[in-house]
């Protein structure tokens, strides 16, 4: 039985993949620290249904336990929101267009203080040009 060489294409394929495997874990720990320090948060909504994605910042700057339930629908999310700070309004106009968006606004914490935050998102359109999904990020 012969040994596999360096040439096989099996080889080759699991190698790129524990490359890629390590790769991935370098840059997720990187962007961590990033979001620690930079007190960052990620997200994306669907722009047609408006379900969406969090990552554990997002559910803090929102005052959400982020173990305790999935990613609160946009309408919950929203109520948090100054009312005076019109984001969805912003937010909503900006889902008809694939483009770059931001907004300033204030979220009500459940002890009754207030964060600020800066938030920057994309409208991504599909190979058409129509929105397909939107992502973001949120500046504490």
């Amino acid at each position: 039985m012969s040994q596999p060489s360096d040439t096989d294409p099996l080889q080759q394929a699991l190698a790129e993949v524990a490359r890629l495997q390590a790769e991935n874990r370098r840059l997720a720990e990187l962007l961590d620290m990033a979001q620690d320090f930079g007190r960052i948060g990620i997200w994306e909504r669907n722009p047609h249904t408006l379900e969406g994605r969090w990552d554990e910042h997002v559910f803090r700057f929102f005052g959400f336990d982020a173990s305790a339930s999935p990613t609160p629908p946009f309408g919950v999310a929203s109520q948090r929101i100054l009312a005076e700070d019109r984001l969805d309004e912003a937010f909503l106009a900006s889902l008809g267009r694939p483009g770059v968006y931001s907004h300033r606004y204030r979220v009500r914490q459940p002890d009754g203080s207030l964060k600020h935050i800066h938030s920057h998102w994309r409208v991504v359109g599909d190979a058409l040009g129509r929105p397909d999904r939107v992502i973001g990020v949120m500046l504490d």
